[in-house]
């Protein structure tokens, strides 16, 4: 038997020590079988619930998409009043553009820069900013010698990854400065910014030390002012539940890190538990860690077996870890079990010490059965009420807290908005629901008595295999909720089929709650006549009581002259002398008098975007490696605006 110390009834368990925590994580891993070294990533379902805000400065400047007010979560691309900050990465080749809001690069960040040796693969996995700092996050895979005969890895070329973190002062952003770097264990998974104190949770296995019967723990590397402290994690603030060993395949180590980018002369601070998040919900002195576990009976795996694939689907519970700040670090408190996936951080939301969770039952994202609502104590995780059984068959979609109620969008073949009451914990409690066509993936607050959702359109067909569903366009909704019926006051559907929202996540959207203007990336796509408005870009929205939902701006980068240029360099009689020989999606879409036909053909997917920012009235798109500006201050034909490629 291990000396480790219960902490709590419920068998919070303390490591004593770091010879301990390694001779628990070997034991753990002895003679389970690993693939390539990395956890099966389940889907996740897209949910909003944030309320973002404008922030001041150089003119009006839009922030980026958060969950909670006032904790800034890291990104692609990031506007504050003295710059634009943009990742730029291509195969190794990894870059950050620093731009002033006139669009022009004041400097360009490199590996040199990033202090990361030349020979390695290096990545930028995402970056935050403020005034005067700048993070960024970067991802480097550790380098193994496969000399395993045993026959557990597959193709094990490496074997974990390691996170560096670099912070630069901005003071001056034409020169940024470095302050210092911190080299991390594993993979970063959730990195949220808390005023001046930086969060990062890393969480991942070394597998092929793990296969060889060792497991060095691991290491934190700090390197300021020509100085390099290397250290091993803080062992004794680590701790785990009972039974997690014993019952876990990948016995991931995560661990969750402190640091202050004003003084970053203070140490490093780190924590952490045995498991793998899959998201994570910070509120600032509270954490709680996702982490998804096959509850199949018939068809579970066996221990130390990637059973959960795409061909042997499993039905999911989830477990709920809650921390609190203490002394400095984040200690694990307590744990719920839930029925379902809580497919991301937006569907929590924590309110005068209640915790509620929306789940929705399924098999990895397949079959969905149910969506249930649980309140709980926050600080012991104990269940006060529940509704369950919600919209049976449906997909949970939007979520979105508001004063004491909940309101999610679950879909099938109608999208139902559904309003519960959370007045009494206890007994939460379903006030009414509205059916419209479509489904929207994001909700958000328009003020206290209305929420506007975005998302598709859509219509119900019976064809030779039953009823189908296909995306008419993009649909935006506005409701009153001050009923116990959601009401729909406004709705807007832009594009036909085939179009589509140009972000995947609730970052690739502006929402501006003093001016209710929403902005995002989207591609437009007509049909017939009206092909001629098909477009790759984005689509700045006004919300209003009275006058509905109504287009201010188109931004198109696919303009005429970047579709030529672009096909004159892929498609042109250079690559391709002979016309017949070109590939499908070389189909050219300018006749004989280059008169523009049909905008919509596949490498219009070249210009897709991400990602957008403003600054007053100038925007920014990113599409992939590029970066397109607009001048919305100037007049332009049916507020349809081209763009300029930012060089």
């Amino acid at each position: 038997m291990l000396p480790f110390s219960s902490a709590s009834a419920e068998n919070v368990t303390s490591i004593d020590s770091c010879q301990v925590l390694s001779q628990a994580l070997a034991k753990a891993s002895s003679g389970k079988t690993y693939y390539g070294g990395y956890p099966m990533p389940y889907a996740q379902v897209k949910t909003e619930s944030a309320d973002m805000g404008i922030g001041g400065g150089w003119d009006s400047i839009s922030s980026t998409y958060t969950r909670t007010s006032g904790i800034d979560e890291a990104d692609s691309m990031k506007i504050t009043k003295n710059y634009l900050a943009n990742v730029s990465q291509s195969g190794s080749d990894a870059n950050i553009d620093i731009r002033d809001h006139k669009g022009e690069i004041t400097t360009r960040l490199d590996r040199s820069f990033f202090q990361v040796p030349a020979d390695q693969y290096y990545s930028i996995q995402s970056i935050l900013a403020t005034d005067n700092r700048l993070v960024v996050i970067g991802d480097m895979p550790v380098i193994s010698e496969n000399n395993d005969t045993t026959g557990k890895r597959m193709m094990p070329i490496y074997s974990a990854n390691k996170s560096i973190v670099s912070i630069y002062d901005m003071s001056n952003s034409a020169t940024p400065k470095f302050l210092k770097q911190i080299t991390l264990p594993s993979y970063s998974q959730q990195i949220y910014l808390n005023k001046d104190t930086l969060l990062i949770a890393t969480s991942g296995t070394n597998t092929y030390q793990a296969d060889t019967g060792k497991y060095p723990l691991p290491r934190i590397i700090e390197t300021q002012n020509g100085k390099t402290k290397t250290r091993v994690i803080s062992c004794g603030n680590y701790q785990f539940f009972s039974g997690a060993l014993e019952s876990a395949s990948l016995p991931n180590l995560t661990t969750i890190l402190t640091q202050d980018i004003v003084d970053t002369t203070k140490s490093v601070k780190d924590s952490g538990f045995i498991g793998s998040p899959n998201s994570t919900y910070f509120t600032g002195d509270r954490l709680f860690a996702n982490l998804m576990r096959d509850r199949s009976t018939s068809n579970s795996c066996p221990p130390g077996k990637m059973c959960a694939m795409i061909w042997n689907p499993t039905i999911m519970n989830t477990d709920i870890y809650g921390f609190e700040l203490k002394n400095g670090i984040y200690q694990l408190q307590s744990r719920a079990s839930v029925i379902g996936r809580v497919g991301s951080d937006y569907s929590m939301n924590l309110k005068d010490n209640v915790l509620t969770v929306i789940s929705e039952e399924s098999n990895m994202g397949w079959r969905p059965a149910a969506t249930r609502l649980s309140t709980y104590n926050a600080t012991t995780l104990k269940r006060l009420g529940t509704v369950s059984n919600i919209a049976p068959g449906e997909t949970l979609g939007g979520v979105k807290f508001l004063w004491d109620n909940a309101y999610f969008i679950t879909y099938r073949q109608t999208d139902p908005v559904f309003k519960v009451s959370l007045a009494n914990p206890a007994k939460p409690k379903i006030l009414g629901a509205l059916k419209i066509p479509g489904f929207s993936n994001y909700l958000l607050e328009y003020d206290k008595n209305h929420i506007l959702a975005v998302g598709m359109d859509t219509k119900t067909s019976t064809g030779e295999w039953g009823e189908f569903t296909t995306n008419l366009g993009i649909k935006l909704d506005l409701y009153n909720v001050d009923g116990t019926t959601p009401k729909l006051i406004a709705t807007k559907t832009i594009g036909q089929e085939w179009s589509s929202l140009g972000f995947y996540d609730p970052k690739g959207m502006i929402w501006d709650s003093s001016t209710k203007m929403i902005s995002f990336p989207t591609t437009l796509s007509y049909t017939g006549t009206e092909r001629s408005k098909n477009m790759v870009g984005g689509i700045t929205l006004q919300a209003s009581l009275d006058k509905g939902i109504v287009i201010k701006n188109l931004l198109r980068v696919d303009t005429d002259d970047n579709l030529k240029a672009w096909f004159d360099n892929q498609c042109g009689k250079d690559m391709y002398p002979n016309e017949d020989d070109r590939p499908v999606w070389c189909t050219r879409d300018f006749n004989a008098d280059n008169v523009r036909q049909n905008r919509f053909t596949s490498y219009q997917y070249m210009f897709s975007t991400d990602r957008i920012a403003r600054s007053g009235e100038q925007y920014f798109l990113r599409s992939y490696d590029k970066l397109w500006t607009f001048d919305t201050s100037k007049t332009s034909a049916n507020n349809s605006y081209n763009a300029q490629l930012v060089k």
